[in-house]
């Protein structure tokens, strides 16, 4: 079996020795075009892939087995990759402990303004603010991260719900402070938080998202922040590249100012980064056994 890592993986030696175990391993390195990708693939039956030029090469390949480590690649047609054995695998849970961190810290910095009060050096008016604690919150996507999410929101007392694909999204989001979008990024969740999503939201109330704006309008929010319907959103900017500030997306949100934006961090902790990496690993070796895992479909 010929297996190919390209762009930046950084393995550790004793991945690298599990691949070993498997397959022919061949470092590519980066590539600089689609094409030079292409030719760094070529005969392999598996690649392993930091994602760089591998959704615009997917028309152009066959019977390859390509696993890279984090969850959304952008929505790809796996019917049509089915048929010309091309199979995708993510790392499905390797960020999840990660994204929870991030969404309670945002919950509680939207809702205690702690972030007003860190080394502050002028004079304060005492206020109070408002506690997770009794707030309802519904969080929209019961999955790996959402469900998890949810169980820490409850450990801290807050009321929580969920919207899967058998909830009426309006009415779960009734009466809710606290609204988490947890949605993969699939053909049926294309801009489902529309215009109409915010304008029914409890006024008062704010929104979390740490998923790619394929799931919701921008503008939308936006002018629901501007309305006054959401007192204030935490946005952690997918699919921009990580820790870029110069794009437009991320500039729009970071320079409002009922918006907390981080550029698409969510994700970055070193035990994350180890667990895809990880789970790249047990992804060739599943596919080596024939009952590969984690693969995509998208619905």
């Amino acid at each position: 079996m010929k297996i190919v890592v390209t762009g930046s993986m950084p393995f550790s030696v004793e991945q690298v020795r599990r691949l070993q175990q498997v397959g022919h391993v061949t470092t590519a390195g980066g590539a600089s075009s689609d094409d030079e990708w292409l030719k760094q693939v070529e005969g392999a039956d598996v690649v392993c892939s930091d994602g760089t030029f591998v959704v615009g090469n997917l028309g152009r390949l066959h019977d390859v087995f390509i696993t890279f480590p984090f969850v959304e690649i952008g929505s790809v047609d796996t019917d049509a990759l089915a048929r010309r054995n091309v199979i995708l695998a993510n790392a499905r849970g390797s960020n999840r402990d990660s994204v929870v961190e991030w969404s309670v810290f945002m919950a509680l910095s939207l809702l205690r303004r702690f972030h007003d009060y860190v080394n502050i050096d002028r004079e304060l008016r005492f206020e109070r603010h408002e506690s997770l604690s009794g707030k309802n919150v519904c969080i929209i996507g019961a999955g790996d991260i959402g469900s998890h999410l949810g169980s820490a929101l409850e450990a801290l007392h807050a009321n929580v719900r969920y919207v899967t694909r058998d909830n009426d999204l309006m009415t779960a989001t009734e009466g809710c402070q606290l609204i988490v979008n947890s949605l993969s990024s699939i053909p049926s969740t294309a801009n489902l938080l529309d215009r109409g999503f915010f304008r029914a939201l409890e006024p008062g109330s704010y929104f979390i998202t740490y998923v790619r704006p394929h799931t919701f309008d921008v503008k939308a929010l936006l002018e629901a922040l501007d309305d006054g319907i959401l007192a204030g959103a935490a946005v952690d900017c997918d699919p921009q590249k990580p820790f870029d500030t110069t794009n437009a997306y991320y500039k729009e949100l970071a320079e409002h100012e009922k918006v907390l934006a981080t550029p698409h961090i969510a994700f970055a902790t070193t035990q994350a980064e180890k667990q895809s990496l990880d789970t790249v690993v047990e992804n060739v070796e599943a596919f080596a056994n024939g009952e590969p895992r984690n693969v995509l479909v998208k619905r």
